[in-house]
């Protein structure tokens, strides 16, 4: 096996198709840095399936896709295909060339072929495992694979010994089986759980299922016997309330006679009570006047109690004033007296300071003057010494400045020579450069004009796409939601059609019957359908339809009577439970014989099978079951209705209420997310049409959508090719552009060049005829300096010691001015400590006085106050005295109508007794109608519960009953037997009846799980096996191939280095299969040392050492060396070449390189460069014909 053939398609700089052909000879891949020698390493990696993108030297894996450049545009997909001659068979595939593939797309999606046939990488990787070629192999060996190689971690190199050893795969299939063993040994734990689990529901299940089969022999026993006692008991009330009828009729009768009687002496009695409620109304003005005028005097008697009051407590209020006030004076007068003492002692204490302070001012004066004259004689002392450095300065400087004219006066003449030449040729480059640019000003303009057109055609096309875009968004936007809705829908449908083609909903016995028949079980000769599946019924009337059947809507419409018989006969045998037939024979329906016009006003909606839609020949059972039964808007007007009709019919609203004949009501919260049969029909029907509308209108807008997306695309080429033409105008332009601009800057630069060199001509002819004047200048101006000079010296020594003279003076006068300010200072404190007691008196007598003010006018006011008072006392008794004779007089009139009233409240009286008397009589004739009511209600109601019980206990109605009625002899046994039944049902609690059934499957599941159980235990222990005789295998092979490298490196090592000596070593010899490998090395006349004590070129030796040890122990079919001969010297490279053709014969070698005696091994030279700017070129020679040329 050898490698024929890369082609690489998009992968990084390789933009166009590249084709590489290797033959069994050594081929070099050369070439400057940058031009992607090392993406072709990369691409053979790749492809043969890399996943760490930092070993493809990249940031993610789309990088490895063409993006791009200044001319070209990225591409959407990369893809390298390998080629291998199999021959000899070593890849184990029946073909003689085996080609690998691997592409990958922006979107970051991957695809995998062998021979052009979809596979896994997976697949990939197993077909070169242990051949070396794999990616952790030694057949791709780069800069960084030796670093890898020579890391100071010994388990990092394992891959390649692995590799080379041959145990990757057994190594694969090892982590395989851990992986099964693993998910075996988890799945045992989740089993028994699960056998745990199911055991205790068995256990339960058997329980329940034994519950169950008794359940069903009591209930069968006390269901003959109750329908017994209920048809007896039918029989009973309805004769019992016969008789009840004819006593009502009676009682009715006689309370209407009394009733007339009574109304006539109503009238007299109404009178009479009008009378005295007139009465009663003036006496309650008069008692309300009276009220209000005891309150008013009695609020006035409070108000004359509260204003005594006050005036107790103003006095008080004088007395305590006048004592606050007189305090208050004295206080003034003592703290007058006490600051009159602090003034005086301030007056001694301020002579004394004055006296101090004057001492203090004539001292420090004379300080200041000292000062003032020691700091003016020291001014002027560091003045005149700078002076004096100045000076010394000036004269060196003017003497530096005279040496410096003279040498500039002479580079002055020879720059001015320089710049009359350079003048005369920046003119002729000037007249040269304006010719080019009109030129090129007339060219720019031209393409310009085509580019506007261009610009416009691009705008419109791409208006005209952004416009097609737009509306084929909002299509893909309609189309999503309708899809979303057809979705929904049809999730409901199936799920109401799986509920209708499951049965759901249907009583058990029904459902067992229905499957019957649909399963061939029973000849379904006769069977017409379900009530509820041949009537169809407005939403509207939904509810009210579904109450009113109720359980009928699951009874058997048959062709025949006989039909219906043998149904019975099928559940009867197979104990299967009851169904209701109605064979259309035999059935014959029944109306209500009333004016239905006269019952709009009642909200009358029509009769229950007025509201449906029916097949007409079904007519008779639909009027059968809804042909007596009332259908009104609501509760009220039902209520209404059936005391109209002494509540003889059943009435039902639309909100499913219900009146039952006798006079029981059902009512309350209807379950509205409940799903009846009928609603699920109707449904169904409405969720189908929904869904053809949807898929009809899914059709056309995909219809629509493939027209705007041809559109589009037609949009898009155009805008391709005017954007091309566009960028290539632009180019154009740019090129243009630049080269004016290069003109521009040139003239630009010459311009300024001339400008520089006129003006430096004009600058150094003006200063060399001012050096000239300032040279005279400067001479005449040092002689007068040195003079200066002299006399400052002299100023200097006069100053110093003046200065000296008055510094000791300064000293002296310091002393006394110091004592004098401590003196100063205990004075002040002294005199602070006075005033501020003064101020604290002042502000406490100030204080004393505003508050004796404020005494005086609260004495003011009090007094006023007192004043106003005795005004409102004599006032408030003057208006007592008048409202006591008010109430005197109301008084006598009160009791003038008191009598009135007395006498009409004993008329009222007797009128009272007559009416009493007629409402006993009415009472007592009520009570007993009432009472007969009462007992026909009572036996209606509880011969409708009778039906009710018939019809929800055991799905049967009265006429049936009769035809399964059996003679009871006796009654009172039976019911005693039917409680003991009930008892016995009672104390089995909750049955569960499908326990049976779940019983035997749990049962089966069960048995099944426990061999599934067994089974995993077994597999475990085969993985186990398995594992243990992998790993064996693999420290024999491991084992054997590490010794073969390790004497093969030792030679290798030695050859190559030109002696040292070389070993590797087991990291941990207990276990082999995970133990690092370390490389020990001793170069020729070192000692042994550390790899990373070794230098560049060592390494890299000792590295290709280490690979050609490998090489002689398992030859790879191919090898490719990526600049490891980079840190080579001449010599090294030369022993490299040389061993490295010793294995030319078993392996093929590609070596990407830029050293010249590597180049001169190799037979064929590939040639990579870039003549476009980042798309790379391949270029091939064979070394051996173009020597044979050159021969020729």
């Amino acid at each position: 096996m050898y490698l024929k053939k890369v082609e690489i398609q998009g992968f990084k700089s390789f933009a166009d198709k590249t084709e590489i052909k290797f033959n069994n000879d050594i081929t070099a891949i050369v070439g400057p840095n940058g031009s992607g020698k090392s993406n072709i390493t990369d691409a053979i990696r790749w492809v043969l399936g890399e996943q760490s993108i930092k070993n493809l030297r990249g940031g993610k894996m789309e990088d490895v896709i063409f993006s791009g450049t200044d001319k070209r545009r990225p591409l959407g997909f990369a893809e390298v295909t390998i080629f291998f001659d199999n021959q000899d068979g070593d890849i184990p595939m029946d073909y003689n060339e085996v080609a690998i593939t691997r592409r990958i797309f922006r979107s970051g999606e991957s695809e995998y072929y062998i021979n052009k046939n979809s596979c896994r990488l997976k697949d990939i990787r197993e077909l070169f495992m242990d051949t070396g070629i794999g990616k952790d192999g030694y057949s791709i060996i780069g800069q960084g694979r030796i670093d890898e190689i020579l890391s100071n971690k010994p388990e990092d190199r394992r891959n390649i010994f692995e590799e080379a050893a041959g145990i990757i795969k057994y190594k694969s299939k090892k982590e395989e089986a851990e992986r099964k063993l693993k998910s075996t040994e988890e799945n045992i734990i989740r089993i028994r759980d699960l056998i745990h689990e199911i055991s205790n529901q068995a256990e339960t299940l058997e329980k329940e299922s034994k519950k169950a089969t008794d359940f069903i022999k009591i209930y069968d026993e006390l269901k003959e016997l109750e329908v017994n006692l209920y048809t007896k008991d039918i029989k009973k009330y309805k004769n019992q309330i016969n008789e009840i009828k004819v006593d009502v009729n009676k009682l009715s009768s006689e309370i209407k006679d009394l009733e007339n009687r009574k109304v006539k002496i109503e009238k007299e009695f109404n009178l009479s009570k009008s009378n005295i409620e007139d009465i009663d109304g003036s006496i309650k003005v008069l008692n309300d006047n009276r009220i209000k005028v005891i309150q008013s005097y009695e609020k006035d008697k409070n108000q004359i109690s509260i204003i005594l009051e006050k005036e107790k407590f103003y006095k008080r209020d004088i007395e305590r004033l006048s004592k606050e006030r007189e305090l208050l004076d004295n206080s003034i007068k003592r703290l007058s007296d006490e600051t009159l003492e602090d003034q005086e002692q301030r007056l001694n204490i301020l002579d004394k300071y004055e006296t101090l302070k004057t001492g203090f001012a004539l001292k420090n004066e004379q300080l200041n003057s000292i000062n003032t004259e020691l700091l003016e004689l020291e001014e002027s002392l560091e003045k005149r010494k700078n002076e004096a450095l100045e000076v010394y300065n000036k004269i060196s400087q003017k003497k530096s400045e005279l040496n410096s004219i003279d040498s500039l006066n002479a580079n002055i003449d020879k720059r001015l020579n320089q710049l009359k030449l350079e003048i005369h040729e920046i003119d002729e480059d000037r007249k040269k450069c304006e010719i080019n640019q009109k030129d090129i000003t007339k060219k720019e303009n031209k393409l310009k004009e085509i580019l506007k057109d261009l610009n416009l055609k691009y705008e419109n096309y791409q208006s005209e796409k952004n416009h097609l875009e737009k509306e084929f968004e909002e299509l893909l936007e309609k189309i999503k939601s309708k899809e979303i809705m057809l979705q929904g829908i049809l999730s409901s449908y199936n799920l109401y059609k799986n509920m209708e083609e499951g049965y759901e909903g249907y009583y058990k016995s029904v459902k067992n019957l229905l499957k019957g028949i649909k399963y061939k079980k029973i000849d379904g000769k006769g069977f017409i359908g379900i009530v509820a599946e041949l009537l169809k019924v407005d939403e509207v009337y939904e509810k009210a339809i579904d109450i009113s059947l109720g359980s009928s809507l699951q009874n058997i419409v048959m062709e025949t009577e006989l039909d219906a018989k043998l149904s019975i006969d099928y559940l009867k045998s197979n104990n299967m439970g009851r169904v209701t037939f109605l064979p259309l024979d035999t059935i014959k329906g029944n109306s209500l014989n009333i004016d239905l016009d006269s019952l709009y006003s009642y909200g009358f909606l029509g009769l229950g099978h007025n509201l449906i839609e029916y097949d007409c020949k079904y007519e008779d059972i639909f009027k059968y079951l809804l042909g007596r039964t009332i259908i009104v808007d609501n509760i009220n007007n039902a209520i209404r209705l059936a005391n109209r009709y002494k509540h003889r019919y059943k009435i039902v609203t639309l909100e499913g209420d219900v009146l039952n004949p006798g006079g029981s009501l059902t009512g309350g919260s209807y379950n509205n997310n409940a799903i009846s049969l009928i609603s699920r029909k109707n449904k169904i029907d409405s969720l189908k049409n929904q869904i053809d509308d949807l898929r009809t209108r899914l059709s056309e807008f995909e219809n629509r959508k493939t027209g705007l997306w041809k559109h589009i695309q037609e949009k898009d080429r155009l805008i391709i090719k005017v954007s091309t033409d566009i960028k290539q105008i632009e180019q154009d332009i740019k090129n243009i552009y630049r080269e004016n601009e290069s003109y521009k800057n040139e003239l630009y630069r010459l311009d300024k060049d001339a400008n520089r060199v006129s003006d430096e001509i004009k600058i150094l002819q003006e200063e060399s005829s001012t050096l000239i004047s300032k040279g005279k200048e400067d001479n005449i101006f040092l002689r007068e300096l040195i003079k200066e000079s002299n006399i400052i010296k002299d100023d200097i020594n006069y100053i110093s010691s003046d200065v000296k003279d008055k510094k000791s003076e300064k000293e002296n006068l310091s002393n006394e001015v110091s004592d004098l300010r401590i003196s100063i200072n205990t004075i002040e404190n002294k005199l602070k400590s006075v005033e501020l007691n003064i101020q604290n008196k002042l502000s406490q007598k100030e204080e004393a006085k505003i508050s004796s003010e404020e005494k005086k006018e609260m004495l003011i006011f009090i007094d006023n106050e007192l004043k106003n008072i005795e005004n409102e006392k004599a006032l408030l008794l003057n208006q007592i005295e008048l409202k006591n004779k008010e109430e005197n007089r109301i008084s006598k009139k009160l009791e003038s109508f008191t009598l009135k009233k007395e006498e009409q409240t004993q008329k009222f009286y007797k009128q009272q007794e007559s009416l009493e008397e007629i409402n006993h009589s009415i009472n007592i004739l009520e009570r007993q109608k009432n009472s007969s009511d009462l007992k026909l209600s009572k036996f209606e109601l509880q011969l409708e519960n009778i039906f009710t019980k018939l019809h929800d206990e055991y799905e049967l109605t009265f006429e049936n009953a009769l035809e399964i009625e059996k003679e009871l002899i006796d009654t009172s046994a039976a019911r005693e037997h039917i409680s003991k039944l009930k008892k016995k049902i009672k104390s089995l609690g909750n049955v569960n009846l499908g326990s049976i059934e779940e019983y035997k499957n749990t049962k089966e599941r069960l048995e099944f799980i426990m061999s599934q159980h067994e089974d995993l235990i077994n597999s475990k222990e085969d993985l186990r096996k398995i594992i243990k005789d992998m790993e064996k295998k693999m420290r024999v092979q491991f084992i054997e191939s590490f010794n073969n490298i390790n004497s093969n490196f030792s030679k290798v090592f030695s050859i190559l280095f030109n002696g040292g000596k070389a070993s590797l070593e087991l990291n941990g010899d207990e276990n082999i299969l995970n133990s690092g490998i370390e490389i020990q090395v001793q170069p020729p006349g070192k000692k042994l040392q550390n790899l990373s004590l070794l230098s560049g070129g060592e390494k890299s030796l000792t590295a290709v050492a280490l690979l050609f040890a490998i090489l002689q122990t398992k030859p790879s079919p191919f090898c490719i060396l990526d600049e490891i001969d980079a840190a080579l010297d001449e010599s090294n490279i030369s022993r490299y070449i040389g061993y490295l053709k010793k294995f030319n014969n078993d392996t093929q070698f590609i070596m990407i390189t830029h050293r010249k005696t590597t180049m001169e091994a190799a037979n064929v030279l590939y040639g990579v460069t870039m003549t476009e700017e980042g798309v790379s070129k391949l270029i091939s020679v064979k070394l051996k014909d173009y020597t044979e040329s050159l021969v020729s």
